[in-house]
């Protein structure tokens, strides 16, 4: 089984292709997810109202991520140094999750499958590139990234500076073994995502 790590920049389409690859039997490991668990974890929150404060919290007792995001994606020096403090308290618990999911899909009783694609925004800045046997980078256009940033609900101001959070587009097309191009059209998507499938992941390799 192969660990595939999808790099690329924020709202380039990584869930869409991660979603292809399940299609072709491939196992889904979304850091995102697991990232939205670790905040209903109870000994996450009590850090975490610890170091933000109550005003991060909903009424219910649950995290408002909005209000949390509001805070480390400011731009400025001191969101910088909260996000630092969020992620020293998120990032080992994801990636405890991470292992633990590359390990149970190993040890599957009807054998494991051809590929685990982990969908990761944070892949190589929290150092979980390290866990993947191949990075692969999705290419998609700025105007199209803002698009779908838009679709989420996300201003352009703050679609910038969850971009600046993470490393250049350029530093993660480098530390990768493929590029697949997203330019909005699925079928076209689709074939590249088969093409790499076939060469790279059900192809043996020497």
């Amino acid at each position: 089984m192969k660990v595939i790590g999808i790099l690329g920049g924020i709202a380039s389409g990584k869930s869409t292709v991660a979603s292809l690859f399940r299609n072709r039997g491939a196992v889904i490991a979304d850091a995102d997810q697991m990232g939205h668990e670790v905040l209903r974890d109870e000994a996450t929150k009590r850090e975490i109202r610890e170091k933000f404060g109550s005003e991060v919290f909903q009424i219910d007792g649950e995290v408002d991520r909005r209000q949390l995001a509001a805070k480390v994606f400011g731009g400025d020096d001191l969101s910088r140094k909260q996000l630092a403090e969020l992620e020293k308290i998120t990032h080992p618990r994801i990636k405890t999750r991470l292992q633990a999911l590359i390990q149970t899909t190993m040890d599957s009783p009807g054998g494991p499958p051809p590929a685990l694609i982990m969908d990761a925004a944070l892949l190589v800045r929290a150092g979980w590139s390290s866990i993947c046997d191949n990075l692969l980078f999705i290419d998609s256009p700025l105007m199209d990234r803002l698009q779908r940033s838009r679709q989420r609900g996300w201003s352009d101001s703050e679609f910038n500076a969850r971009e600046a959070a993470q490393e250049k587009l350029e530093e993660k097309r480098v530390l990768s073994d493929y590029i697949i191009r997203n330019g909005g059209d699925l079928a076209q998507l689709d074939e590249q995502v088969e093409h790499y499938w076939r060469e790279r992941v059900l192809t043996p390799t020497s």
